[in-house]
């Protein structure tokens, strides 16, 4: 009957610390007057040495990072090298 009566109140505790009151006045907006960043995005995925070619998991990711590329400025680093 304790051992109930504890995981109650642990259950109501952890209930009620993680309630929000929804308070939305707290979100952080971009300020549009500062000036936009003059870098791209950079994607970097780590691959082990023989990753690539399995037609599998890593070749998709692999088309998933490239297909960016051409349509978005966004620059891949590759074999340790930027661009």
């Amino acid at each position: 009957m304790r051992r109930r009566a504890v995981t109650i109140v642990i259950t109501l505790v952890t209930l009620l610390c993680s309630c929000d009151k929804g308070d939305t006045t707290t979100m952080i907006l971009p300020d549009p007057n500062d000036p936009a960043p003059n870098t791209s995005p950079l994607v970097t995925v780590l691959y082990d040495p023989n990753a690539l070619g399995d037609r599998s998991y890593n070749d998709l990711i692999y088309q998933g990072v490239e297909a960016p590329r051409s349509a978005h400025a966004v620059t891949v680093a590759t074999d340790g090298s930027r661009g």
